[in-house]
C-alpha cells in the first residue's frame, strides 16, 4: 500500500482549539501525527502534518481530508504527497 504525507493549512488565524479539532478529525480518519524511524523510534511530525498508509488514491485522500478540515476552517488548504522515502532532521521523539 502507498504511504502519504498530508499537510493541512488552517487559515484565518487558527486557534489551538481548532488544531485540537483537526488532530481529532485526522485521527478518526486513520492518520498518524508520528512517524517511525530506525529502531522503531517514534517522532512527532510538525503541526498539521499527518502520515497514513492507505489504499486510497491521493485524490480521494485529499478530498476526504479537505471535507473534514473544511468543517473547522472553510478556507483551509490540503496538500497530499505520495511518499516512497521520508527523511527528516530535528523532529522531536514522541
Amino acid at each position: 500500500m502507498p504511504a502519504y504525507a498530508v499537510h493541512v493549512e488552517l487559515r484565518n488565524h487558527p486557534t489551538s482549539e481548532q488544531y485540537v479539532q483537526l488532530h481529532d478529525a485526522m485521527e478518526r480518519l486513520g492518520f498518524d501525527r508520528t512517524i517511525v524511524g530506525w529502531g522503531q523510534v517514534k517522532y512527532q511530525l510538525p503541526t498539521a502534518e499527518y502520515y497514513i498508509i492507505s489504499d486510497y488514491t491521493p485524490e480521494a485522500l485529499t478530498i476526504l481530508v479537505y471535507n473534514a478540515a473544511e468543517l473547522i476552517d472553510p478556507e483551509c488548504a490540503v496538500l497530499t504527497i505520495e511518499v516512497n522515502n521520508i527523511w527528516w532532521n530535528g523532529l522531536i521523539k514522541a
